[in-house]
């Protein structure tokens, strides 16, 4: 994409009803290091705030589907937040990611994408849930430094 496409969407998504969160893409994310744990990790607190409906001790691994755009490839997906949650169980996960990407076709588990910087950024409703998500990966160092 053009920087002024960048530029532009940072305008779109520069809303009221709309937070982000911002990290580098770990191999831990990314398909990189060949982990079973593939999708971008991100913290329980900030997940739990805009997916309230995912914090639910009493079920395993409680998930939401929603829609995901990484419009800085052209990519959709239904997507899944999920909090593993097994070390209240006797085991030893207690982490939230985002899944459900389809494998390295998509720019977000891309090996090349480790240490990519990149945006989330959820639309949130009048309640402060998320309805959706779009994303980018930046390509490049002047996107970088545009961000």
């Amino acid at each position: 994409m053009a920087l002024i496409d960048l530029v532009d969407w940072l305008e779109e998504n520069s809303k009221p009803n709309i937070i982000w969160y911002i990290k580098r893409l770990s191999a831990n994310d990314t398909l990189a290091n060949k982990a079973h744990q593939a999708g971008p990790y991100i913290p329980r607190s900030f997940i739990f705030k805009i997916f309230p409906q995912i914090y639910r001790p009493d079920l395993e691994n409680p998930d939401y589907k929603f829609d995901l755009y990484v419009d800085s490839h052209a990519d959709h997906r239904i997507v899944r937040a999920i909090w593993y949650n097994n070390r209240l169980r006797g085991k030893t996960r207690n982490e939230s990611r985002i899944t459900g990407f389809g494998g390295q076709k998509s720019p977000l588990l891309d090996p090349e994408s480790t240490g990519a910087l990149t945006i989330f950024s959820f639309t949130l409703d009048d309640r402060g849930v998320a309805i959706n998500c779009h994303v980018w990966v930046c390509q490049n160092d002047i996107e970088e430094d545009v961000i």
